[in-house]
């Protein structure tokens, strides 16, 4: 069914006046009403709310119940500032962090520190200065501890850590499957050896005995025994040393070094030195009479050296080569030689040379040895422009016997 209005209804309709309206109100009537509609019908759904918050990175998105999804929004992130290990008396502030006794803590209140670190420390009106953040106290060594030493539990305290050297008590000991030794130390393998030994009667001698290279020439267990009894009454069996100084060396008449004493600035120190040209090749020698212990094995040498005041370049290369001595051989030409360069810097100080490489000799035990020392200012490493000054050298050798009976 058609519903038709009359121009004179739509004149009264909405008036609400008493009276008819004119053409212009109802059109402005109409209007407002369209308007009004269009506004409705733009606004969501008033019955849709938040359903969840989704975190993605730095970004925050609003999930609705109507399936909308409202954001990103970037979410404000702490930013922190690494400072290294904890330092005293040092202007910390919010948000740094630092490392100390293996842990990581994060500075939560602004201060400076003490001179001492305490992890509970704070201004005394209930501000803590610091938060724990990771704690690996698994990982952290103490500083300090010289070369050859180890890592030792120091008490009964968990990660409570030391540098030291092991006590044979604490050294684990494991017998193999024929010994008759049942410590588990090796402290006490020694104290259960030592009584073994004392009560042991005379088959020793049947018991073989490879002294590989100990140093001991026994071939049986009872003389291995009476051999190490001996050297520990007062004979020395191994690696021994001799010390000859530059006074005691004689200069080579032909390109032989200056020989000179230098007295020290401030204490008066009396030096006697050999002083070696940094162009012509000079040479010294001094003589020793090797032990009837030598085990006539390979000779090792060390240098003992100083220079006066220069400005760049300070190495230099020493050469060492030996003869042995005899009724014919009194002419020979020396053998083995061998170098070792060693780097100076500082005016008048005693500087020591690397262990060289192995001379290798041979003599009989007891002959004399012709030692020659020179410098090679020809070798690429020989730099220092001024003299070398030769305070002495050590010459090793190796034992095989207690004495030189």
């Amino acid at each position: 069914m058609t519903q038709t209005y009359r121009t004179d209804d739509l004149a009264r309709w909405g008036s609400g006046q008493g009276f008819n309206l004119t053409a212009a109100q109802v059109d402005i009537n109409f209007w407002d009403l369209v308007q009004r509609m269009i506004a409705q019908e733009a606004r969501p759904d008033p019955s849709a709310g938040i359903d969840y918050f989704e975190i993605v990175g730095i970004n925050m998105y609003v999930h609705m119940t109507d399936a909308t999804v409202l954001g990103p929004y970037e979410l404000p992130v702490a930013t922190f500032q690494d400072r290294g290990e904890w330092q005293p008396e040092t202007i910390y502030s919010k948000m740094d962090t630092f490392s100390v006794n293996g842990g990581l803590y994060v500075v939560i209140f602004d201060h400076t520190s003490e001179l001492t670190f305490d992890p509970g420390a704070n201004d005394g009106a209930g501000h803590d200065y610091y938060q724990l953040m990771i704690q690996t106290p698994g990982s952290a060594l103490p500083s300090g501890g010289a070369v050859g030493m180890a890592l030792l539990k120091a008490t009964e305290t968990d990660y409570s850590t030391m540098w030291g050297k092991p006590d044979a008590l604490n050294v684990w000991f494991e017998s193999s499957e024929d010994s008759a030794l049942t410590s588990s130390n090796v402290a006490e393998a020694l104290e259960e050896l030592e009584a073994m030994a004392a009560s042991f009667s005379g088959d020793a001698v049947d018991v073989v005995y490879d002294p590989t290279t100990s140093g001991l020439t026994a071939t049986n267990v009872q003389a291995a025994i009476d051999e190490l009894a001996t050297a520990g009454a007062g004979g020395a069996v191994g690696r021994q040393t001799i010390w000859i100084p530059a006074a005691a060396m004689i200069p080579r008449t032909t390109n032989g070094p200056a020989l000179n004493t230098v007295e020290m600035t401030t204490n008066k120190n009396m030096v006697r030195t050999l002083d070696f040209d940094a162009t012509t090749a000079e040479y010294a020698q001094f003589d020793i009479a090797m032990p009837k212990s030598w085990d006539e094995g390979d000779l090792y040498f060390k240098v003992f050296w100083s220079h006066a005041a220069t400005t760049t370049n300070f190495g230099v290369t020493w050469q060492m080569d030996m003869v042995e001595m005899g009724a014919s051989f009194l002419d020979a030409a020396f053998v083995g030689p061998q170098t070792i360069t060693d780097t100076g810097g500082t005016t008048n100080a005693l500087l020591t040379s690397d262990e060289s490489p192995a001379m290798s000799l041979g003599p009989d035990e007891g002959n004399p040895v012709a030692f020659r020392i020179s410098r090679k200012p020809a070798d690429a490493g020989d730099t220092l422009v001024i003299d070398a000054r030769l305070h002495g050298v050590q010459v090793f050798y190796t034992t095989d016997a207690a004495t030189d009976d």
